[in-house]
């Protein structure tokens, strides 16, 4: 990928991608072909290709989005660059973002991770962390 594409996804977000199995995750087609896997919500949830043309790659990731539920919200593309796109699909609280560019002429890839809007990653994480942590009891805070 170039600087430029590398920026603009760098600025929307990528920082915030994570996935700590309190959503359900897309699946994506059968013909992905996933080769690197990251559920730390630090970096890309999967990192894969798809062995087609840019063209089809596309229709059969958004095919598969759109039969799942996903609302595509944001298409950003550089008019300059042709073969590398980025998407922002939503459905309930959940942000996907998928980044999709051609690797061959007969070669899609295609990385994605999970994102949260923004202010809602501190309330999650912490239902998150109620749920799992016993609270103390008043009468052990007073003794304190």
């Amino acid at each position: 990928m170039d600087g430029i594409f590398k920026r603009q996804l760098l600025a929307g977000g990528l920082s915030a991608l994570w996935a700590v199995g309190l959503y359900a995750l897309p699946t994506m087609p059968a013909e992905f072909h996933v080769f690197q896997t990251n559920a730390t919500g630090k970096t890309w949830r999967e990192t894969g290709e798809l062995k087609m043309p840019f063209a089809m790659g596309l229709v059969t990731l958004k095919s598969s989005m759109l039969t799942q539920g996903y609302a595509l919200k944001h298409d950003i593309f550089d008019k300059n660059v042709s073969g590398q796109r980025l998407f922002l699909w939503t459905k309930g609280d959940e942000e996907i973002i998928m980044s999709v560019w051609e690797k061959t002429l007969s070669t899609t890839g295609c990385s994605w991770g999970l994102s949260l809007k923004e202010g809602q990653s501190d309330n999650k994480k912490t239902a998150a962390k109620s749920a799992v942590q016993p609270k103390e009891s008043k009468d052990n805070d007073k003794q304190n």
